[in-house]
């Protein structure tokens, strides 16, 4: 499966030539720019960054996007769909006990508990063209996963990273890529994301990204653990009511 690279940044340039005088002091800044080694010249082309489509019935495109994060960690990361041949590297993730440090009992116990998660990963692509990415470097080794998965009218965004990899932006990474890809989805519909409140780094991600508590509950699966449910758009309780009820669906990354 072919990964996905940062795309190229936007860039534009825009003339307005009112008069002769004007015209000669933008030429002169165009030029003092390029001698100061400053790529960008009046009338450049505007390029966004590039997408690998897939097609969906309203005509959109959002099978994933090429990376356009500000803060791109080392090792080239790249994002790709997931396949059977992730298996073992997600179970080592999802098996450790340090992954789930603040509820252990949502640890993976055995390899066919993992299969049947990604499995179901699979059939989100297949059947929503959109979902959780495996996200690797250049030489292939395992960094995490994440991004978003559909949930009816909204997306459920969550991400994953081996603990020996914590605090390198990873989850960062993937979070900010999974909010480009639901806007290229479909931008009419919210984005949650569920934590408990005393996994402070997650619930710091999702403040950063300008999400904000939406609700505040106990999760019984968690010590009856307070936990805060995050929307990045103002939503109705029925909004709610229903990610909170579909996200429980099989495949969900807990």
């Amino acid at each position: 499966m072919r990964g996905y690279s940062r795309g190229e940044i936007r860039k534009e340039g825009c003339i307005m030539a009112c008069n002769n005088k004007k015209q000669q002091h933008i030429e002169n800044h165009d030029a003092r720019a390029a001698a100061r080694g400053n790529t960008r010249t009046s009338g450049a082309p505007a390029r966004r960054p590039r997408t690998q489509a897939t097609p969906r019935t309203n005509g959109r495109t959002a099978s994933a996007i090429r990376d356009n994060s500000t803060a791109r960690p080392n090792n080239g990361p790249h994002l790709t769909q997931p396949t059977m041949d992730d298996l073992d590297d997600l179970h080592a993730l999802f098996a450790d006990p340090r992954t789930w440090w603040n509820c252990p009992n949502h640890r993976h116990t055995s390899i066919a508990q993992t299969r049947s998660m990604l499995e179901q990963w699979i059939t989100d692509w297949q059947q929503d063209h959109i979902g959780y990415w495996i996200l690797r470097d250049d030489r292939g080794r395992f960094l995490g996963t994440g991004g978003v998965r559909r949930c009816g009218d909204a997306m459920d965004m969550r991400y994953a990273v081996p603990p020996h990899l914590w605090h390198r932006k990873y989850g960062s990474y993937l979070a900010s890529n999974g909010i480009e890809a639901a806007k290229l989805y479909n931008p009419t519909i919210p984005v949650f994301v569920t934590s408990l409140a005393r996994n402070i780094t997650s619930c710091l991600i999702a403040e950063r990204l300008g999400f904000v508590v939406v609700r505040r509950d106990f999760d019984l699966t968690a010590d009856a653990a307070s936990r805060r449910i995050y929307a990045n758009r103002a939503v109705y309780q029925q909004d709610i009511d229903d990610y909170m009820r579909l996200s429980q669906r099989p495949g969900r990354m807990a």
